[in-house]
């Protein structure tokens, strides 16, 4: 029982910081090893899962299979936003993120990655348009 107990610990730390909506670049997260790291600026505010975030410089890496991490170069705030689905490969060398736009706001929904199948993410609800914003792949 007493082995069980740190592990519970962590997972209500992360619980906690997740339900305040963003992380500390030092946060309690680990990100799948060798996961690729990809580079973005995006010219307008917009919604990552329920956080709101402003227009600028950002990272996004897979976190583990059901979690992408979002961190703003300006703030290092990390931001955890939940996969919904995979998407299949579009078999070419475009880095994109797709927004919805939906009722004056930009939703993130869809990461478009050239090295394999990309992630579907919770987009707008209301009937929406798309915009896409080029993105590059920066580290391994």
């Amino acid at each position: 029982m007493k082995k069980l107990l740190p592990g519970l610990a962590a997972l209500a730390l992360f619980a906690a910081a997740s339900a305040m909506g963003t992380l500390s670049a030092a946060g309690p997260y680990a990100f799948i090893q060798g996961a690729p790291v990809l580079s973005a600026k995006v010219p307008f505010e917009f919604l990552a899962g329920d956080v709101n975030l402003p227009a600028g410089d950002y990272e996004i890496q897979q976190a583990n299979e059901s979690t992408l991490m979002i961190r703003n170069h300006a703030t290092s705030k990390m931001t955890p936003v939940l996969i919904v689905t995979r998407l299949a490969a579009r078999g070419n060398d475009q880095v994109t993120l797709v927004f919805d736009q939906a009722e004056g706001k930009n939703y993130l929904s869809e990461v478009h990655v050239s090295w394999g199948d990309g992630f579907a993410l919770r987009g707008a609800a209301a009937k929406h348009t798309h915009v896409s914003v080029k993105a590059e792949k920066t580290a391994q």
